[in-house]
């Protein structure tokens, strides 16, 4: 009985620590939009999709979208569970008369405080 009692310690114990060195940073694919896509200026509804994996446990996303002057357009947080995460939403930027270049960025962590940002920035064309 202590042989089994002390094997099952032992087990937790290696697979505790093993989940406390986990060092692999999350996976994030943007699928919208995409590096230097231009959005056409008829409705300027921007949809932004993209997925994250973690080979343990995701934990949070962060999601913001400014200019180049640091003003935000959009901004989402949330709480996320499992191993992959699949994220679609969608804003309508307001009439504007220029080019307009605006970049999205995608900070998702882990359980284990690993984390990866990942950007891409696109443009809206103007409306007409």
């Amino acid at each position: 009985m202590k042989i089994v009692l002390f094997c099952f310690f032992g087990l937790f114990i290696f697979i505790r620590c093993g989940k406390l060195s986990d060092k692999v940073k999350p996976m994030i694919t943007i699928i919208s939009p995409h590096t230097k896509d231009t959005i056409p200026g008829v409705d300027n509804e921007v949809t932004m999709q993209f997925t994250a994996s973690d080979n343990d446990a995701l934990t949070s996303l962060i999601l913001e979208i400014s200019d180049i002057n640091g003003i935000n357009y959009f901004a989402d947080t949330k709480q996320i569970f499992g191993t992959s995460y699949t994220y679609k939403n969608s804003f309508i930027v307001s009439k504007h008369s220029k080019m307009k270049e605006l970049i999205m960025t995608v900070h998702v962590l882990d359980e284990n405080k690993n984390e990866t940002v990942v950007t891409s920035d696109f443009y809206l064309a103007p409306k007409l």
